[in-house]
């Protein structure tokens, strides 16, 4: 129906549907293939008719369908507003949709800008924030400055910031680090799967093979 009233500009009516909606799911997604030539302001002051919703993912806020149109159209300025105004620390799905955005539409700065602010409002950079940040670093060809980041917190003593950690250094031909850094949790048992596929990109394949075989045991693989 929201597609159908902005094809044929009936921009009046659109306004009066979405003054009974909170969710912004169904515009959202409108708002990612609008058609050329759609009055972009009309559309966007029915979307500000939408009530603000008491409890929804950030994705689907009101104000996250008016900042992605606004941005999709060129207006960066008016589009960080808006999606500054939907982003909630804790929903790092989300966050990671609005930064993905920012990227692809040639904005890397605007989109650390918006992980910055999340950790903000969250009083500090949590390593879920942090691990968004390192993930969109690595995406625009920074993943030195991902791994400096990341190297510097607790979280990369654990198996899971051990994986990730590993991953990255792999991705910038870090192989003997990756191996060092993953080692120590290894003897103990700790991601032998992560070990086991460094090892065949080291060359010692049969060693590695027979930890995959392993680490299958262990998970309980099939």
């Amino acid at each position: 129906m929201i597609v159908v009233l902005i094809r044929h500009e009936r921009y009046e009516e659109l306004g009066e549907l979405l003054a009974g909606r909170a969710d912004a799911r169904e515009i959202c997604h409108v708002v990612e293939h609008l058609p050329e030539g759609v009055d972009v302001d009309r559309v966007a002051s029915a979307i500000r008719a939408m009530p603000e919703p008491e409890n929804c993912h950030a994705a689907y806020h009101p104000h996250a369908a008016l900042g992605q149109l606004l941005l999709r159209a060129g207006r960066i300025g008016e589009g960080l507003v808006e999606l500054r105004k939907a982003l909630d620390p804790m929903d790092v799905v989300s966050l990671q949709c609005f930064w993905t955005l920012l990227l692809d539409l040639g904005s890397p700065d605007e989109a650390l800008a918006i992980i910055d602010d999340c950790a903000g409002m969250a009083g500090d950079m949590t390593w879920e924030l942090l691990v968004e940040r390192a993930g969109l670093l690595d995406s625009c060809g920074r993943t030195v400055q991902a791994i400096e980041e990341l190297r510097v917190r607790p979280e990369v003593r654990e198996p899971e910031g051990v994986a990730y950690l590993s991953d990255l250094l792999l991705s910038v031909g870090r192989l003997d680090e990756a191996i060092a850094l993953v080692e120590p949790g290894f003897r103990i048992g700790n991601n032998i799967d992560v070990m086991a596929r460094l090892m065949i990109r080291q060359g010692r394949v049969a060693e590695g093979a027979q930890l995959l075989c392993r680490a299958a045991s262990v998970a309980g693989w099939s």
